[in-house]
């Protein structure tokens, strides 16, 4: 017995690894269709943690940082498909730049393997829509704001 699967149209096909390589998020405010939207592009970060830390440097492709240089990670706790974050934000982060890069570390966890996300920050009680203390599940895709939105 032959190893592989048979196809007809195109022949043997045999098993081959796949490797993926994990994505980060950063920001495009200059989208085709006029929104700020969340971008994915490949990492080499090897853990949850580097990756946030990377989050916060400028893309070679002129992607903005989802974590603004001013946001610093305090700590980063991973326990099984479970993590904790804790951040010091500026007074200036705006509501929106807040759930976008709440919602970049998310899907950023989602890529590590993760399920859920502890976020805390200190003297607030959410980062747009995503309550802050309790676990919070990762999303499903990104851009769900404008996925969900109702337009005109």
């Amino acid at each position: 017995m032959k190893e592989g699967l048979d196809l007809s149209a195109v022949g043997q096909l045999k098993t081959t690894k796949v490797d993926r390589q994990k994505r980060i998020y950063y920001i495009n405010r200059r989208s085709s269709f006029g929104h700020t939207v969340l971008i994915s592009t490949p990492s080499d970060a090897r853990s949850f943690s580097e990756a946030l830390q990377r989050m916060k440097k400028t893309d070679d492709h002129g992607l903005e940082p989802a974590i603004p240089s001013e946001v610093k990670v305090d700590r980063v706790d991973v326990n099984g498909r479970r993590a904790a974050v804790s951040l010091r934000l500026s007074a200036s982060l705006g509501i929106g730049d807040a759930a976008r890069m709440t919602e970049a570390i998310l899907l950023t966890a989602k890529e590590f393997g993760l399920f859920e996300v502890t976020l805390a920050v200190d003297g607030r009680s959410a980062l747009g829509p995503y309550p802050l203390g309790e676990r919070v599940r990762v999303p499903a895709g990104p851009n769900m704001e404008l996925l969900t939105a109702v337009g005109p």
